[in-house]
C-alpha cells in the first residue's frame, strides 16, 4: 500500500486538486505478497489503482455508467493516438504524464450520460483490437 500512496503523491499529484479525486476505498491483500488498491473517484469517473505482485496498475470507467467496461490507459491512449501499437501498462512517470494531459478528455467523456461518444467509442474499438489480436496468435505449448 505503501508504494501506491507514494506513487498518487509522487506522480498523480493532480488528481487531489480541489473539486477533483477523492479516495472512496482502499484494501490489502497480505497473504498474496502484498497486493492493494486504492479507489478514487471523481463527479464523473471512479479510478482504481492497484498493486500486485510490484506491478502498478490502473482501471477506470464512468461512476454513472456502473455497467460499462473497465478501461485502461493503454485503450485511452489507442483511442487517442491511431499510430499507437501498445506498450506495457505498468504505471510509470509517462503514464501519469500522459493521464495529466488527457484527463480532460477523459472527464468530458464520461460526463455525458450518454456513452455514445467518440472517445468511449475509441476505447471500445481498442479492446475489440486487442481481443482480435489474441485470437489470431497462436500459443504453442
Amino acid at each position: 500500500m505503501a508504494e501506491l500512496l507514494r506513487l498518487l503523491s509522487e506522480s498523480y499529484g493532480y488528481l487531489f486538486l480541489p473539486d477533483r479525486y477523492h479516495f472512496v476505498d482502499s484494501a490489502v491483500n497480505g497473504a498474496s505478497g502484498g497486493s492493494a488498491r486504492v479507489v478514487l473517484e471523481s463527479a464523473n469517473t471512479r479510478m482504481v489503482f492497484s498493486n500486485a505482485g510490484g506491478e502498478m496498475l490502473l482501471q477506470f470507467r464512468p461512476l454513472r455508467q456502473l455497467s460499462v467496461s473497465w478501461y485502461s490507459l493503454g485503450l485511452l491512449k489507442g483511442a487517442l493516438s491511431p499510430d499507437y501499437q501498445g506498450e506495457s501498462e505498468v504505471l510509470n512517470p509517462g503514464w501519469a504524464a500522459f493521464l495529466g494531459e488527457h484527463l480532460r478528455d477523459l472527464e468530458r467523456a464520461f460526463s455525458s450520460l450518454e456513452t455514445d461518444n467518440e472517445l468511449i467509442r475509441g476505447m471500445e474499438y481498442q479492446r475489440h483490437l486487442r481481443v482480435q489480436r489474441l485470437k489470431g496468435q497462436e500459443f504453442w505449448v
